[in-house]
């Protein structure tokens, strides 16, 4: 082998050693995977046994937005809801929610606190809530919230779905 062959090959070894650890270097955190767009693509309530409830019902359409600098908001929207119940927009008709405020990722935990300044429901302004990831890659997020109650079938986790937009 001449010279330059071993220079070549010593080179290669050099840099194919050197990439696990700039890609581990390189990992983003899960904020940074966090922080975007999200559209909604499936929700649900879970019950303790199992038991799953689209409360929501067929074409609910949502979105979830995090910022770099730790803002957050959440709207959630039914889509059979009576156009005709209200004539101005700033008393919304049929089932939906909507929160807006900053947040803060738990690493070890895999969590993500919510701390809610306003939200359409008025007894979670000002409340802390805890959202579990269950799944987030660059392209699909899974959340599990802290567990409400229903009135018709009792404590339930909420479960979203949503694809990144942006």
């Amino acid at each position: 082998m001449d010279r330059r062959g071993v220079i070549l090959g010593a080179t290669t070894a050099a840099a194919s050693l050197a990439l696990p650890g700039q890609s581990h270097a390189q990992a983003k955190s899960l904020k940074d995977r966090l922080v975007g767009a999200w559209s909604l693509t499936d929700i649900y309530d879970r019950d303790k046994d199992g038991s799953e409830y689209y409360v929501w019902g067929e074409g609910v359409q949502g979105l979830s937005l995090y910022t770099s600098g730790g803002h957050f908001s959440i709207q959630i929207i039914a889509a059979k809801r009576d156009k005709g119940a209200s004539r101005t927009p700033r008393m919304p008709v049929g089932q939906s929610i909507g929160y807006f405020g900053t947040y803060t990722v738990d690493e070890p935990t895999t969590s993500v606190k919510l701390k809610i300044d306003r939200c359409s429901f008025p007894g979670w302004d000002g409340i802390e809530r805890v959202t579990k990831i269950a799944l987030l890659t660059a392209d699909e997020l899974r959340t599990e919230g802290s567990p409400v109650h229903d009135p018709v079938h009792g404590d339930v986790v909420p479960k979203a779905q949503y694809k990144r937009v942006g």
